[in-house]
């Protein structure tokens, strides 16, 4: 059994890990409400407490807001200084092993319309972990999900379309995509990105990582398996008036999965009939 922390223990992802990590090792949850630590990133240093010997953290906590001058700042100060604080909360507690839950997005350049803050602050996150536990010997694991989804929505936050989808198509109606262009995207179930941190925490893989579902998908074929799930009608119908949809995928990259000896299972189809059980389970 391991001691594990999880900074951002209140976040969506949280909601499924610490369940799972429970089942085998004693739990920590580090976050400002509702968890067994009181841990806020923009708190001075001395602040960022780590019980001693803990030996393995999980670092999710970020923020993901970046439109006014208030926000821009304090998006870079949680995820980029935050997870510099964490990393010497980490070497101070003398862990074993940090896992960086980062995204994608910081590999977006500048002519992307999905470059943000978010993608900004989330490199300088990796950039300053990387550097800070190369030079005090702390093993680091850096996991860059793609798009993240579940059953129950906990996600329709951060990525809104395909819950959207899955709204039109249970009410039976049109489900529309802007444009001419079938854009790609890449969702992986929020169950398989668990089990991949499990595993790399098992394995207590080092590196970078990109986690994405092994094959992309375009918006028809979300909307389309939305639509044969529910089973309740619908037409896809692609607007020609209003702007394109660009794509929004990444490199698929397999190193890490041969590491853990696990790929992704839970595909498209298989996810949206999940979110239709869940529903009709909830009626």
């Amino acid at each position: 059994m391991k001691t594990i922390a999880v900074v951002g223990g209140t976040s969506s992802l949280a909601k499924y890990l610490i369940p799972a990590l429970s089942k085998k090792n004693a739990v920590i949850s580090l976050g400002r409400k509702d968890c067994d630590l009181y841990c806020d990133l923009q708190d001075d240093l001395e602040s960022m407490v780590i019980p001693a010997d803990t030996d393995v953290v999980v670092h999710i906590a970020a923020a993901f807001n970046g439109k006014t001058d208030e926000e821009i700042i304090k998006t870079e100060e949680i995820n980029a200084i935050g997870t510099l604080k964490i990393c010497m909360a980490a070497k101070k507690a003398n862990v074993k092993h940090l896992i960086l839950i980062s995204s994608q997005s910081v590999v977006l350049s500048e002519e992307s319309l999905y470059y943000s803050i978010y993608s900004i602050a989330k490199r300088h996150a990796e950039e300053l972990a990387t550097y800070y536990c190369r030079l005090n010997h702390l093993p680091l694991a850096i996991l860059r999900p793609s798009q993240i989804y579940d059953d129950k929505g906990h996600f329709r936050k951060h990525q809104p379309l395909i819950f959207l989808m899955a709204d039109h198509a249970e009410k039976g109606s049109n489900i529309e995509i802007y444009g001419r262009n079938d854009a790609l995207r890449n969702y992986i179930h929020v169950e398989d990105f668990v089990e991949i941190i499990l595993r790399t925490i098992d394995k207590n893989c080092e590196g970078i990582y990109s986690c994405n579902y092994p094959k992309d998908v375009t918006l028809s074929e979300i909307a389309k398996t939305a639509q044969l799930s529910f089973n309740n009608g619908g037409d896809i119908v692609f607007l020609h008036d209003k702007p394109n949809i660009p794509d929004n995928i990444f490199d698929n990259q397999i190193e890490l999965y041969e590491k853990i000896d696990f790929y992704p299972q839970i595909d498209i189809a298989t996810g949206m009939e999940r979110i239709v059980e869940y529903r009709k389970s909830r009626v």
